[in-house]
């Protein structure tokens, strides 16, 4: 598993998601509170064609965090994506990233 902990392994990790179809695994803060009402702690990422597993920081006490790194994976990754992306949960990963 790839962990992202700098901006050039964020910008690694982004040009390396932008291009093939993932499966995203978004893990709250606070696991009892709706998705509404919380805030991601972790963001786990599948890259199918490579076979990769990658996890970005966005509020966890134990690893790097990365400056912007979730405004960076909304705006770059999710919106600019033209393959297909795949979750367990849609209507808590959509209410998770608006």
């Amino acid at each position: 598993m790839n962990i992202v902990e700098s901006t050039d392994e964020l910008d690694a990790f982004l040009e390396a998601a932008i291009s093939e179809p993932f499966y995203i695994h978004i893990v709250c803060a606070d696991m009892d509170k709706h998705a509404s009402n919380n805030s991601i702690s972790l963001i786990f990422l599948y890259l199918m064609n490579r076979d990769q597993y990658w996890c970005v920081p966005i509020k966890h006490n134990e690893c790097i965090l990365v400056p912007n790194a979730l405004e960076a994976v909304k705006s770059k990754l999710i919106a600019n994506h033209k393959h297909p992306i795949f979750v367990s949960n849609k209507k808590s990963t959509i209410q998770l990233l608006d």
